[in-house]
């Protein structure tokens, strides 16, 4: 399978990110504590536990991304403990963390697309 991993087409891809992560912070914004500590069927307890690790996996591979391009070695990263009973504060760290994307990708060049990462 051929990998289409163009600058441009990481670009449009963190544009579509950073617009979707806009997308679902609407709809948690609004949310009280008890709607995010609800019950919710799935993987996880209730839906401030399963934004709280989508934000939280978002956080590690930034960082993973960030020792990688600065040619420091890999080091384990656990999930960060994210505010789940508050959709402010949720709202508040998905959009910083969607938003310091653009650094890490500002200085991409095509030889690092095409080359490994290790973590």
């Amino acid at each position: 399978m051929e990998r289409d991993l163009s600058l441009a087409r990481v670009q449009h891809l963190y544009a579509y990110h950073v617009w979707r992560v806009g997308q679902l912070c609407a709809v948690l914004a609004p949310l009280d504590v008890e709607a995010l500590a609800a019950p919710v069927p799935g993987s996880f307890p209730t839906l401030g536990r399963l934004v709280g690790h989508l934000l939280g996996a978002e956080q590690v591979w930034q960082q993973r991304i960030s020792r990688g391009r600065q040619g420091l070695e890999p080091i384990a990263i656990a999930l960060p403990d994210q505010p789940t009973q508050n959709a402010a504060a949720l709202v508040a760290a998905w959009q910083q963390t969607a938003a310091a994307w653009a650094p890490l990708l500002a200085g991409l060049s095509a030889a690092d697309l095409a080359g490994q990462l290790a973590y």
